[in-house]
């Protein structure tokens, strides 16, 4: 078992030798971990990750990770998690409910549905993925089919970026959706829109953005800037498959420069160099006063400054070209802005579900009210209450659903504090995953795709597995 330097047991994924004590707990543990209903379970789970391909490319790859999630969520019926936990999720869903009856119109009942089966399953893979423990055979292999399917996309999205070609196609079951589920943008790309890349503009010239198989380049970027370190941390976890998550891992950083998508590069790049940063630290036994002293602590700061360049100095330059040429800073902080301006007409449990900019406002006076460069934002801009996790939280769920999100959020930053004691460096690193994942929602959404909701959920649950060996293995 893994000490850290408290003598305190952190968690019984490493692999130093244990003692025979450890060796018997383990031994039962992993007993119980690999029942026959729970390896059934897992083969299932595995089965459906490795058909993720084929089924994206026939239209059925959405409904195949909503089936995933409660499958996963099966192990939380003897996880037995924390109280304050299940309260916080049960009171955002109960906001959820709540927020979304009322403010729910039309199509929009389509889209609270939808939102509200992903965020089922999302919350039943953070309880699931909890229950397992870190070195067990059934994370094993849930993080090699997840490994699998970012590989496959991966390489696809870089395919179409090196080629600047979206590959399009409609999928075979494009006459089978019902029209009310066609006609909507997000309802096409669900079922029968397929591509590997999506056309972006930067500074007047068109460009293919990696996207894979997921539903949007974004929530591809989301899932690799989580995946990443989990794949790192799972080469220290399960040697015997090392390569295969170095590959991996490797494919998935590439396409994730290539996806454009700014703050999940720059959240990885940020987190992993304070982890290595930190960890340095702590296994020379160094304060950093001495090492300011060495020659490191430079090429530590070029190195990082030149990988932070990478993800923002473009940003810096679209957006002075965009000040230049619309005195604007784009539709991104316009979306915010009118976001978070709707948002104070209802605060406390919010529009229920994301709307369009220019929904209920009346026709009398509307020309007066609303200017031109509004209406122009509005007419190509996602709807409010989009690519921000938190604003939209605010947004649809109020000041209410807000709290009770902060809530489960308080307790996912506890659990990682009480792991991060740990020197294992596996630890830190799945950590990181996290905290780049909660960076990530500053501007993109957690759960919009079912595919990287899943593995947002599964990071989520592994910090939380660790915390829970780090207080209930007890073993001398």
């Amino acid at each position: 078992m893994l000490r850290d330097t408290a003598g305190s047991v952190v968690a019984d994924c490493a692999w130093p030798q244990a003692s025979s004590h450890d060796a018997a707990v383990v031994v039962h543990r992993r007993r119980d971990s690999t029942r026959p209903e729970g390896a059934s379970l897992a083969s299932i789970i595995l089965l459906l990750l490795l058909a993720i391909p084929g089924l994206w490319r026939l239209g059925l790859d959405q409904v195949a990770w909503l089936i995933i999630g409660p499958a996963v969520g099966v192990y939380a019926l003897r996880a037995q998690p924390s109280r304050r936990l299940v309260a916080s999720i049960a009171a955002f869903a109960v906001v959820m409910i709540v927020s979304g009856v009322l403010g729910a119109t039309g199509e929009r009942w389509l889209t609270l549905a939808r939102e509200m089966a992903i965020v089922a399953v999302f919350f039943a893979v953070v309880l699931g993925t909890s229950a397992l423990r870190p070195s067990g055979d059934h994370l094993k292999i849930l993080l090699i089919g997840i490994a699998f399917v970012m590989t496959v996309s991966s390489a696809a999205s870089l395919f179409a970026f090196a080629t600047q070609s979206i590959f399009p196609f409609k999928t075979p079951i494009e006459g089978l959706v019902p029209d009310v589920i066609s006609s909507t943008r997000l309802g096409e790309l669900t079922f029968t829109d397929r591509s590997l890349g999506t056309p972006s503009y930067f500074l007047g010239a068109i460009f293919v953005r990696a996207q894979g198989i997921f539903l949007f380049s974004t929530s591809q970027a989301v899932a690799q800037a989580a995946a990443v370190p989990l794949f790192m941390a799972a080469t220290w976890w399960y040697p015997s498959v090392r390569w295969g998550f170095i590959v991996a891992s490797s494919l998935s950083a590439l396409s994730l420069l290539a996806t454009t998508t700014r703050v999940p590069i720059a959240a990885l790049v940020i987190v992993l160099s304070a982890v290595f940063v930190l960890r340095s630290l702590r296994v020379a036994n160094l304060n950093a006063a001495t090492l300011m002293n060495k020659r490191i602590l430079g090429a530590i700061g070029l190195v990082f400054v030149a990988l932070i360049g990478v993800a923002l100095v473009t940003g810096v330059a679209e957006a002075a070209a965009r000040l230049a040429t619309t005195r604007s800073l784009g539709p991104r902080a316009e979306l915010y802005g009118e976001t978070l301006r709707r948002w104070s007409e209802r605060p406390i449990l919010g529009w229920g579900t994301e709307i369009d900019w220019l929904r209920d406002v009346p026709e009398s006076g509307a020309e007066v009210e609303i200017s031109v460069d509004t209406r122009e934002a509005a007419a190509d801009s996602p709807p409010l209450g989009s690519h921000s996790q938190y604003l939209g939280i605010l947004f649809k769920q109020g000041a209410l659903g807000f709290v009770a999100f902060a809530a489960i959020l308080v307790l996912l930053l506890a659990a990682a504090r009480a792991v991060l004691s740990s020197r294992q460096f596996a630890i830190w690193l799945a950590v990181a995953a996290m905290i780049t994942t909660l960076i990530s929602g500053v501007t993109e959404s957690l759960w919009l795709d079912p595919a990287a909701a899943i593995i947002v959920a599964i990071t989520w649950g592994i910090v939380l597995s660790l915390a829970r060996s780090a207080t209930t293995e007890q073993v001398p």
